[in-house]
């Protein structure tokens, strides 16, 4: 099919942005959503639209033994994750599948970059 330009959040004032999850809503019985999304203070309740058709900027990878490190930026809103699924079969059953290397890497330097040596240093008193 055809993806939207633009299509509404569902946290949304409009009735007609909330009517295009009705049919979800009514399937997940969760129709009734904004009563317990009203008492959560932190949430905000606001007319948005988000891009239907979204696409990475600065995106650069390096290939090693074992993988990839990828670096993009995406815009505020959009989900690397399913950026991510459309490059890759992702797994879901399992937490770190056995087939990944349990080896430590530093993906800075596999970009080019001085590396995470600098980062721990600076946050010292409080890397783990």
């Amino acid at each position: 099919g055809c993806v939207d330009e633009e299509f509404p959040l569902l946290l949304s004032t409009n009735q007609k942005d909330i009517d295009v999850y009705r049919k979800y809503l009514i399937e997940d019985k969760t129709e009734n959503f904004l009563d317990s999304v009203r008492k959560l203070k932190f949430i905000y309740l606001t007319e948005r639209k988000v891009s239907g058709r979204i696409h990475p900027r600065e995106l650069n990878y390096s290939l090693f033994d074992g993988g990839v490190v990828l670096r993009f930026y995406l815009q505020k809103g959009s989900y690397a994750t399913t950026f991510l699924a459309n490059l890759f079969e992702l797994y879901e059953d399992e937490f770190i599948p056995d087939w990944v290397s349990k080896e430590r890497i530093d993906p800075l330097k596999l970009m080019g970059e001085k590396g995470i040596d600098e980062i721990k240093n600076i946050f010292k008193d409080n890397w783990i």
